[in-house]
């Protein structure tokens, strides 16, 4: 603008005859000019600076966000380790049951008792975490709301209810699902993963809801990192009005007694000793740290940017009206920035001035200096021109970025000095071209940065890629590039123009991240659902006995190829509810198949992380556990609880349970059916004479035996000893049951030849047919023993009925 109308003065100026009034007119149209080239610079500087600063804080605000996602999922990562070991599970169920039995709240003796224990199993064990992790606290709760029964961390305290404020426990307690969010508690405020525990009922052998378990840290990590990666102080305020409604008067008073800051809040944590100078200032600066956003602010005689966003508790999370409990707030010296754009605006009015001297020369000095007096001005446009390009290559070089031109058809490669800087090379000495870029590529990567470029020119589009890039002195950085394509009047290819960004920091950090994934041996995952491509780590893979790249590429449908057959209806279900559904989570346990053929149970868990306009899933991410040993072992229980391991029978217990079926059954339909006592005879001369094998032995056979006479409705169990059992639900008279009973006594009877002995056994039976004048299953049993004594006194190998 300012050249234009330069070049029309002096125009005007040789062209017109010169006079006062022109002159005049054309220093004063100068002047104008002038004046609003400077103060258009001025506020596009200004302008410009407020842009980088606003970008700034949003690109923080997103790292702060991946790593607080991250320290959630590693929280639950941990919680649903230590919750799966089988003896937690029964030492923290049996601590329920005592509770209970002794009033609720934190119960009596033998609630102490399972509590000492718990804290004995686990507290070593958590001390290691902490120092590992930097977890701060471990928490056994009640439900069906929140009502502490162990915290490792301080195992003082005890049995005090918090339904009113740990409302991440009692969610976890009322639905069963893991959970997350930032709360305050009786004693500290801080991020929490959540996650119910299960254990195995000794007496229904059903899997049951026992309580949850919270882990949970502070900000400090977050923060730390943040800083070591950003160059960004951090800290989180909390309002007054929060910790008074949550946490002991006591515990506000230890951890913020001594703070003295000019707001109603107080810090929570800080990675810097500043934090309450930030605050005083900015309060005084008319910041509003709740209400988001960034501000210079002014501390002695440094200058600070300041981002600021409102923070969410766990239940603001959930209700939007809910106001927010604090803040995050960020901030760094910006001395130098600041003080870079003040010379460059003072720059900018000198220029203005000197200009405008220049332009009033010339105009003097028109006719013999014409020629000389433009050069003059364009090397001062030149010179603005070049301050103007320095302005945008320190831009590039803050963010890390340089820009580049390829000419398709010509092959000339033009690149921004960032480019230079970022491959150390001096513009002097290389001039870039095609191949030159593509030295620099790691041979690893070189194949598919081709691809992409190519994809490009063939789709006449553009293209993203990640790749690393190894620089003269043999060091790597990783670079995201992005590059656009224009075409030419016919609609080919002609100019390439793209971005090439160092990203190696943050690449590191997500490696940080992925590292502590990786300890935990968990495979994570994550699912583009619109493109259905899947994305796994090599823990993942190993699961199934793979490598990431023996399965690529890998989707949802060939992931659905290695679940076991049965299993598959219930995968497909939570995936297409996840997928369909807004906050639906998958929590599913499957069979996949391993390369070997054997089977590997695996626990799935995910969530979506991203939502399309529609309401769907786009992304969804989860872990991938293997708990195969935990499903092997549930099934040795089960089978320890519900047979006799010598015979294969059914033990006491499910007689004793299953009888009690019957005898209501009956009860309610007056159907009877028949309970007979067996004992073998002379039992113990036999073990005696012949030893225990050949007694065992016996007994093996004698229980096959009553298993082939019975029919399937009926019940064959081993009391103990020589002593069995039968539940005859198909036998309903007397007359029935004796020649049962007597055809099971001829079979019993029959020589055998066990160990190289001809062994001979009878056995005794006493019989019990219910009755409705029967008044308990326990009766029938003590009336087939009188019987059975009765059979015994009389001569043994007979029958004898007591109905």
């Amino acid at each position: 603008m300012y050249n234009v109308a330069l070049e029309l003065a002096i125009l005007t100026f040789i062209t017109m005859k010169k006079s006062g009034r022109l002159f005049l007119y054309l220093s004063a149209c100068v002047a104008l000019i002038d004046v609003l080239f400077v103060v258009m610079n001025y506020h596009l500087s200004e302008h410009s600076f407020e842009q980088n600063m606003e970008a700034e804080s949003e690109s923080l605000y997103l790292n702060y966000q991946t790593l607080l996602s991250q320290t959630y999922n590693n929280l639950l990562t941990i919680a649903t380790f230590v919750s799966s070991d089988p003896k937690i599970q029964q030492l923290f169920n049996k601590g329920r049951a005592a509770v209970e039995l002794e009033g609720g709240g934190s119960g009596g003796e033998q609630a102490q008792k399972y509590r000492n224990a718990l804290y004995e199993l686990v507290g070593d064990k958590w001390k290691a975490v902490q120092n590992k992790f930097s977890a701060r606290q471990l928490h056994f709760h009640l439900g069906p709301g929140s009502t502490s029964f162990l915290r490792v961390h301080k195992p003082e305290k005890f049995g005090d209810n918090m339904d009113n404020v740990r409302f991440t426990i009692v969610d976890t307690n009322h639905h069963q699902v893991p959970v997350t969010g930032f709360e305050t508690g009786r004693v500290y405020s801080g991020l929490r993963g959540v996650v119910p525990i299960t254990a195995i009922d000794p007496i229904s052998g059903n899997e049951i809801h026992v309580g949850a378990l919270e882990i949970g840290t502070s900000f400090d990590v977050i923060l730390n990192i943040l800083q070591d990666t950003s160059n960004y102080a951090a800290g989180v305020l909390l309002t007054k009005e929060h910790i008074k409604s949550a946490m002991w008067p006591e515990a506000i008073e230890k951890k913020f007694g001594g703070q003295q800051i000019e707001c109603e809040c107080v810090i929570e944590a800080s990675s810097a000793d500043n934090f309450k100078d930030i605050i005083a200032e900015g309060k005084a600066q008319g910041v509003r740290f709740r209400d988001g956003g960034h501000k210079i602010v002014t501390v002695g005689e440094n200058s600070f940017l300041v981002s600021y966003f409102p923070l969410r508790d766990y239940r603001g999370s959930l209700i939007p009206e809910r106001e927010d409990v604090g803040a995050i707030v960020f901030w760094k010296n910006v001395d130098e920035p600041l003080a870079k754009l003040r010379t460059s605006q003072l720059y900018n009015i000198l220029y203005g001035i000197v200009g405008f001297i220049i332009v009033e020369l010339l105009f003097l000095f028109a006719f013999k200096l014409a020629t000389r007096s433009l050069e003059d001005v364009i090397r001062k446009k030149t010179h603005q021109l070049r301050v103007n390009k320095d302005r945008l290559s320190e831009a590039q070089c803050i963010a890390s970025v340089g820009n580049w031109e390829w000419n398709v058809k010509s092959g000339e490669l033009w690149w921004s000095d960032q480019i230079y800087k970022l491959f150390e090379l001096d513009p002097a000495v290389v001039k870039p071209d095609f191949d030159t870029f593509l030295s620099f590529i790691h041979p690893e990567d070189l194949q598919h940065v081709q691809n992409e470029i190519n994809r490009a020119l063939s789709t006449k589009g553009h293209y993203a890629v990640s790749h690393r890039v190894v620089l003269p002195s043999q060091r790597e950085i990783q670079v995201l590039a992005n590059a656009r394509l224009e075409l030419d009047e016919l609609g080919e290819p002609a100019v390439m123009k793209g971005t090439v960004q160092d990203v190696s920091v943050q690449r590191a950090v997500e490696q940080r991240l992925s590292d502590v994934i990786w300890a935990t041996g968990v495979g994570v995952w994550e699912w583009d659902v619109q493109n259905d491509t899947l994305h796994i780590n090599d823990r993942w893979a190993e699961m199934a006995g793979y490598s990431v790249s023996e399965l690529a590429p890998l989707s949802h449908h060939s992931w659905e190829i290695l679940i076991y057959p049965q299993d598959l209806p219930l995968f497909r279900e939570a995936f297409e509810h996840v997928g369909s559904s807004q906050g639906a989570i998958i929590h599913t346990e499957v069979r996949v198949r391993h390369r070997d053929g054997h089977w590997v149970w695996v626990l799935i868990k995910g969530r979506c992380v991203e939502k399309g306009t529609d309401g769907h899933s786009r992304r969804v991410s989860g872990s991938c556990a293997d708990i195969t040993e935990r499903k092997v072992n549930e099934k040795k229980i089960r089978r320890l609880a519900t047979f006799d391991t010598l015979t294969g029978v059914f033990n006491r217990a499910i007689f004793n349970e299953k009888l009690d079926e019957a005898f209501s059954l009956s009860g309610r339909t007056q159907q009877p059916f028949t309970l007979m006592m067996l004992d073998l005879d002379g039992f113990k001369g036999i073990n005696d004479h012949y030893g225990h094998p050949t007694g065992d032995a016996l007994l093996r056979l004698v229980a096959a035996d009553l298993k082939n006479e019975c029919r399937e409705s009926d019940l064959v169990a081993r009391l103990g000893g020589d002593e069995f059992a039968l539940i005859l639900l198909s036998t309903n008279d007397k007359e029935g049951s004796k020649a049962f009973a007597h055809r099971l006594l001829a079979k019993i009877s029959q020589e055998r030849l066990i160990d190289g002995h001809m062994i001979k056994a009878n056995a005794s039976i006493g019989c019990c047919l219910y009755s409705p004048s029967t008044s308990s299953a326990e009766e029938m049993i003590k009336n087939a023993d009188i019987a059975l004594y009765s059979a015994k006194q009389q001569g043994k190998n007979t029958v004898k009925c007591c109905c």
